[in-house]
């Protein structure tokens, strides 16, 4: 039945524990006692580990012991470091287990070392700014800084013991399919009362509003157009370029279908569970948390009578925004609404420490690849992005900053096309996954982005070359990674 309509298996079972994980919420919110919360959802996410990867458990159990020793008892000076490396290894080294002589992990299992990769080595770069924070501190006490001064630093206070390191790890909430959160808004889940006073039904029905349509036009078209048509000889044989064309963006809409679907159920997983709840004022941004006002958060977390005064939001596991990554017109615009919490993380401990500042965008790009798996099809996805920006910036810059208000949206039509053609494009190799099939798709539509983003390209430059200089806007875009700013780091020793 359900090959017929094209749904594999994993998503059935991933959607049939995070509705469980829903449901649950309402009833973990109920427990009053923070240690029997925090253990409660780690037994949990134990179990659902258990129930997806069997005995490959055994693998996120490797992981987790080996950060919790890094982060607890190796040297702060380092730590993070050996964490992003060993980490990353492991999740490299699960993923050619086979090649090794040990067996290799369904694919559900690779989603839950993917999320506790970044979990793992978010934690252990909070930790290591914590220990550099307290220390920038007492030299500020010493200096005679005024408290004032150092309030208006975030406070970092992340010193885990060995056990909380696996309690983190293990938080049923996020352990399956993400988001992304801090060690710090998994806490102030466990330890204040936020989540008692948020909106946790109104945040999760308003999430749910797109689920039928989203499920619904999924398994209807996709099983009318399955991606596994474009790996037959029949598919390249039978049908004409112009067909292949058209099926790249039938492709992309259910490949954007399917991700919604998971993505709202994650989030509602949170929401219910009363994780990321923190007050308006706050302003608490996607994987981050809060982004001011940090020691009244604090205070407010001890108090609850206050606490019961305040509105609150969820923006902290807002992941996806999905009016913003459909109609936006331009691919910088719509990257920072796709993927939030984990472009938070790409840009928090890749982006914002890679070394070489010219590089960190390719950088960036390159390990969003590496963490996705080891498929040439990813890697063609993922670092085909950067040319697009070049060529969008350059034309934003000629054309639609100066352009008067009628040509503006005329001019947007056009990036916004050129935009989801392009997506269609690239994503088609991130589902087909091997380097053969890639290749083979755009070969037989004798890769007409490409010639299409270069010919844009020496248009452009023809355009600019010509053009006075003095009618040359100043750009307005930056070649920034598209992902929010991280909190600042001090980089004292």
């Amino acid at each position: 039945m359900l090959a017929s309509l094209g749904v594999a298996l994993d998503d059935v079972l991933y959607g049939g524990l995070l509705g469980l994980g829903i449901i649950f919420g309402w009833c973990f919110r109920r427990i009053k006692h923070p240690t029997k919360k925090k253990w409660i959802s780690t037994v949990l996410g134990f179990l659902l580990v258990f129930a997806v990867s069997g005995y490959h458990v055994l693998r996120p159990l490797i992981v987790t012991t080996v950060n919790a020793f890094l982060i607890t008892i190796c040297g702060k000076k380092y730590s993070h470091i050996l964490s992003f490396i060993l980490s990353f290894g492991f999740l490299t080294f699960f993923r050619f287990s086979d090649y090794f002589g040990a067996p290799y992990a369904p694919g559900p299992v690779n989603l839950i070392n993917m999320v506790l990769t970044m979990r793992m080595v978010g934690l252990a770069f909070e930790s290591r700014d914590s220990w550099l924070s307290h220390k920038t501190e007492s030299k500020m006490a010493t200096s005679g800084a005024k408290l004032s001064e150092m309030e208006e630093k975030e406070p970092f206070d992340v010193h885990p013991g060995f056990v909380d390191v696996f309690h983190y790890a293990f938080c049923y909430v996020g352990v399956l399919t993400g988001p992304y959160y801090r060690y710090n808004t998994y806490r102030d889940m466990i330890d204040t009362p936020f989540a008692k006073y948020a909106p946790c039904w109104d945040a999760t029905l308003s999430r749910l509003l797109l689920l039928p349509f989203t499920v619904t036009v999924f398994v209807i078209v996709n099983g009318l157009f399955p991606n596994k048509m474009a790996l037959t000889d029949e598919f390249y044989s039978n049908r004409s370029v112009l067909y292949r064309i058209i099926f790249l963006s039938i492709s992309f809409f259910n490949f954007r279908m399917r991700i919604y679907t998971g993505v709202m159920l994650s989030e509602c997983v949170c929401t219910m569970a009363g994780l990321g709840a923190y007050p308006d004022w706050c302003k608490p941004r996607y994987g981050m948390g809060p982004t001011c006002r940090w020691q009244e958060v604090a205070r407010l977390g001890r108090s609850p009578i206050q606490a019961m005064r305040e509105k609150y939001n969820f923006d902290t596991v807002h992941s996806v925004n999905i009016w913003k990554c459909e109609f936006e017109p331009t691919v910088r615009q719509s990257m920072k609404s796709w993927n939030m919490t984990i472009q938070y993380w790409l840009a928090a401990y890749v982006y914002k420490r890679f070394p070489i500042k010219s590089l960190r965008t390719t950088a960036t790009m390159f390990m969003s690849a590496f963490w996705h798996g080891a498929h040439a099809g990813y890697y063609l996805c993922i670092m085909s992005v950067p040319p697009h920006l070049v060529v969008e910036d350059l034309y934003v810059k000629l054309f639609l900053n100066n352009a008067g208000p009628k040509l503006r949206k005329f001019l947007n039509f056009m990036l916004w096309f050129m935009r989801m053609q392009g997506f269609s494009y690239m994503s088609i190799t991130f589902q087909l996954l091997t380097i053969e099939a890639a290749l083979r798709y755009w070969g037989s539509i004798y890769y007409c982005y490409h010639w299409i983003l270069g010919a844009l390209y020496i248009a452009g430059l023809v355009v600019q070359f010509r053009r006075p200089k003095k009618a040359v806007p100043a750009a307005s875009v930056t070649h920034d990674f598209h992902a929010i700013d991280p909190p600042k780091i001090n980089k004292t020793e």
